[in-house]
């Protein structure tokens, strides 16, 4: 990597939680046992809620026009850094967060019949939880979106 190709990527990411508070969370297929929310990048050219529409239904099957419901959008954008060790082709990414409540939470999701098979498992859980088994280099972005989300959603 030179450094004129060190930049950060922009991308979309999404809080999808339920009646109950949970949070829908998955388990990355790269690296089980770490717990993360959908996330991706964004085309040139497409707005940051389009993006992220779009990677929920690549990732997790689920129809965000039809099942989940837009409750929010984080104020600012979060930025993290992405390790040398791992780091490929960009420094880091600049993230634009949703929160979206899901319309029936007994819906199926089958991620052996998704278009981006990046997930393994799925599990509604506390955001807390998955705050502790998200990768180190992304926990203070969950952070800032717990306190966020426990602040301005009450159950």
């Amino acid at each position: 990597m030179t450094d004129n190709s060190i930049i950060f990527r922009g991308n979309a990411g999404a809080i999808i939680y339920n009646d109950n508070g949970k949070v829908l969370a998955f388990e990355r297929r790269d690296t089980p046992g770490n717990w993360q929310f959908p996330q991706g990048g964004i085309n040139k050219d497409e707005a940051p809620l389009k993006a992220i529409k779009r990677e929920i239904k690549e990732e997790t099957g689920i129809d965000p026009e039809t099942q989940l419901i837009l409750k929010g959008e984080y104020p600012d954008w979060i930025v993290y850094v992405i390790p040398p060790e791992i780091r490929k082709d960009f420094f880091g990414q600049v993230q634009k967060w949703y929160i979206f409540k899901i319309k029936n939470p007994e819906l199926n999701i089958d991620l052996d019949n998704v278009q981006t098979p990046e997930f393994i498992n799925f599990k509604w859980a506390d955001f807390e939880e998955i705050t502790k088994q998200i990768i180190d280099f992304k926990k203070h972005t969950y952070e800032k979106l717990n306190e966020w989300f426990n602040r301005n959603f009450k159950f």
